[in-house]
């Protein structure tokens, strides 16, 4: 009975402790920049903190995501709802209060589960245990759900960029501008994930923005090292002078190489790593087509009928 009073204690410590922090701790004024960026990025919003009747209730967890987390923790979100596109328009202390969200469920789940099918107390260590371990299996799936959707968008953008530069190069050579040539590629197929993030270039571009700093932007949004690239060679073509439209072709076709060229190099370690996998197929066939045989001359009866 003492050990329970104990972990009860010192649940009651912690849960208080949060509560402080979380409602008069300062808010870092730092991080409101990353959400209004977020937001002017996308202009749609369609969360469930914009829902009145849930307002209220996440307002206090919304409050413990922004005096808790560390700045590294929501940076590294940020970047991800920005290669995910986030198109409902979370900024990162929402996204990380729905993973807090997820890990109280986590906990509560798993300690009915120990509760209901382990016949443990309710009140004992290992609820304190199961519920730690719910929380963080809760949170660290929204998490990575947000990670493999951001890696899979950048995947995409990485295999469209090359037909995108096809099409902004071909239109600038008619007479567009870069402007005019990416407000025709993304009114072609506004649902790509590269169209999209070039109408987020275009929507900086109108709202005032110059041209080198949209594509920065863009850059920072996506962390692909080939777009990274592509759009230092653009910028130094700016200052030197250079035709864009023959840039984008050039880098077109460098793109291109390079596929081809990894590929290649894909298709050389393959063999190799099937190298092992075949032997071993070998090696059952002859067991399978001598093993007979030789199971016979152990035991002396080979030559006999």
């Amino acid at each position: 009975m003492t050990i329970y009073l104990f972990i009860m204690l010192i649940t009651a410590f912690l849960g208080g402790t949060l509560v402080v922090i979380g409602f008069f701790k300062p808010v870092d004024q730092a991080q409101y920049e990353a959400a209004f960026r977020v937001n002017v990025d996308n202009l749609q919003r369609n969360t469930v903190f914009d829902v009145p009747e849930l307002q209220l209730v996440l307002w206090p967890f919304l409050q413990l995501a922004r005096r808790t987390i560390p700045p590294g923790e929501r940076g590294r979100i940020l970047r991800h709802l920005l290669a995910a596109g986030n198109p409902k328009g979370y900024s990162p202390d929402e996204y990380l209060t729905l993973c807090f969200l997820w890990g109280i469920i986590g906990a509560v789940f798993l300690v009915l589960f120990q509760c209901v099918m382990m016949d443990i107390k309710l009140v004992s260590p290992a609820s304190l245990v199961f519920a730690l371990i719910g929380f963080a299996a809760g949170y660290l799936v929204c998490r990575q759900l947000l990670a493999g959707k951001a890696s899979r968008r950048l995947r995409e953008i990485n295999i469209q960029l090359p037909y995108a530069l096809d099409l902004l190069s071909m239109t600038m050579q008619a007479g567009a501008t870069f402007y005019e040539a990416a407000k025709t590629v993304v009114a072609e197929n506004p649902g790509e994930p590269l169209n999209q993030e070039l109408g987020i270039v275009v929507r900086e571009i109108e709202f005032g923005r110059s041209r080198q700093e949209a594509l920065q932007h863009f850059g920072e949004r996506i962390p692909v090292e080939t777009l990274n690239s592509i759009i230092a060679a653009v910028l130094q073509a700016e200052q030197l002078g250079t035709p864009l439209a023959q840039v984008l072709l050039l880098q077109a076709n460098l793109l291109r190489m390079y596929r081809s060229m990894r590929a290649e190099k894909t298709l050389g370690e393959a063999t190799v790593k099937l190298l092992l996998p075949s032997m071993l197929i070998f090696l059952a066939a002859i067991l399978v087509v001598f093993g007979p045989v030789l199971i016979r001359f152990v035991r002396g009866d080979l030559w006999q009928g």
